[in-house]
């Protein structure tokens, strides 16, 4: 998908930050919750910790897949997907 975009690192680390109080660490919750506000403005955003989201209508949803493989003892694999 194009178009503009913010890279909104730790502002909103993953989707799961665009709604409710903020996550902690947080120094000052006002002024992160109308940093968040203004997100709302762009198209699509890039989390610091999630794949890209794109606005539809009043939400925000992911453009891809999260996905961590990790190795076991003995040649074993775990794939975990959000």
């Amino acid at each position: 998908m194009e178009g503009v975009g913010v890279l909104a690192s730790d502002a909103v680390k993953s989707r799961f930050d665009l709604e409710g109080p903020t996550a902690p660490p947080c120094l000052d919750p006002e002024r992160a919750l109308k940093s968040r506000e203004r997100l709302w403005g762009f198209p699509r955003l890039f989390p610091g910790h999630d794949v890209p989201l794109r606005r539809e209508g009043d939400r925000f949803l992911p453009e891809g897949e999260a996905c961590l493989e990790v190795a076991l003892p003995h040649g074993a694999k775990v794939t975990l997907k959000l």
